[in-house]
């Protein structure tokens, strides 16, 4: 979306008394720098001089529209319905029309262009997760889409889901040429690069699990599931079968416990799972039923949920803020005195346990396939 068609929500948050602040309370970024223009409400106002003109496009714009998670508190608190998230999208759009994209994320849209991920690893390299000797068949009515994130940082999270999914009986196969879904551009305003546009990722993975005569795609990974649920829809990519996170689908399908053992866990919303497509309470029914599992939450939790810090580009541009942002969500897990952090994101995943392992906190984070895995036959 342009800066421009938004115009109207930005002018309703700012010229009037509705220009109430309550999304700095929520705001990670501001937590961060302390300063006006890194809140919500600061970067809607700076949109606002940019589409009068009074404000040309720079490096320190840029600075401010960039050091944002896209996390969405601000968004569910707003009681306008402004949107900022979608605002500051839109403004990062016009910064790379511009000049003015930060190299590191100019740097991964050109890799995404050639080889299909923002890791500036090969895409030969995609499936070299897999187990050896690992059979499954060429056509199949489940589609399991990996996701980059766990193609080639979270390489045990795709294993542990296959392996749980196997468990399961499912009768699934992947697409032998899996493309990044397109959410890293489309969150860093870089709807084309090189020539290539998001569209053409959505339309090549809408044809690889076509191929596979699938009725159903599975995605772990929440950027992919906003990016088929509803990025491609507003591209005019419409998948004619069904989408469904990981979480909704074991909920569905049914969970059996093989090993009881008394143990409590809390559960972090990833934000693009939960604020972004509102997909809260699948997850805690799994645990929740699950014999000896005691749920106990965060007082910040599904809409409410404070950010792991690193989405949005976020964690590649700013890794310091990003952990300062996760080790406030460690403290808050911490302070439930549950021994496992579960998430249903590998994105959220790497952020947390890298962070918790770097400062020594006393929590084991998992996946929630990960956790299914060591707990259910």
């Amino acid at each position: 979306m342009r800066l421009e068609e938004l115009s109207t929500k930005i002018n309703a948050c700012l010229s009037s008394s509705t220009a109430c602040g309550l999304c700095r309370t929520q705001c990670p970024s501001l937590e961060c720098w302390g300063v006006e223009s890194r809140s919500p409400r600061g970067r809607v106002a700076l949109c606002a001089h940019l589409l009068r003109g009074d404000l040309r496009p720079s490096p320190s714009l840029s600075e401010r529209m960039f050091s944002c998670t896209l996390c969405g508190n601000c968004d569910s608190v707003c009681p306008v319905g402004v949107g900022a998230s979608r605002v500051i999208e839109a403004a990062r759009g016009r910064l790379k029309e511009e000049g003015f994209l930060p190299h590191k994320y100019r740097e991964r849209g050109t890799h995404i262009a050639r080889e299909h991920n923002p890791y500036l690893e090969p895409h030969r390299d995609r499936f070299s997760w897999l187990p050896a000797g690992l059979s499954l068949p060429e056509r199949a009515p489940v589609v399991y889409f990996v996701g980059c994130t766990s193609s080639y940082r979270e390489k045990e999270l795709a294993r542990r889901t296959v392996e749980l999914l196997r468990r399961m009986g499912v009768d699934f196969t992947l697409c032998a040429d899996e493309w990044c879904c397109g959410s890293f551009l489309l969150r860093t305003g870089q709807g084309e690069v090189d020539g290539t546009r998001v569209e053409e990722m959505a339309r090549h993975n809408l044809e690889e699990v076509r191929k596979r005569g699938a009725r159903t795609v599975v995605v772990s990974c929440p950027g992919c599931y906003r990016a088929w649920r509803g990025d491609y829809p507003e591209l005019g990519v419409e998948p004619d079968f069904e989408v469904l996170h990981l979480t909704q689908f074991l909920e569905r399908e049914g969970i059996r416990a093989g090993r009881v053992e008394e143990v409590r866990v809390t559960y972090h919303d990833p934000c693009h799972l939960g604020r972004h497509m509102g997909v809260y309470e699948e997850p805690r029914r799994i645990l929740s039923s699950l014999p000896g599992v005691e749920l106990v939450e965060m007082p910040r939790n599904r809409e409410n949920s404070w950010c792991c810090g690193s989405g949005g580009g976020f964690r590649a541009g700013y890794p310091e803020a990003s952990r300062q942002v996760a080790r406030r969500r460690l403290e808050e897990a911490r302070e439930t005195g549950a021994e496992i952090l579960v998430t249903s994101c590998p994105f959220c995943l790497r952020q947390l346990k890298e962070t918790a392992e770097a400062f020594g906190y006393a929590l084991r984070v998992m996946d929630l396939a990960e956790f299914l895995v060591e707990r259910c036959g």
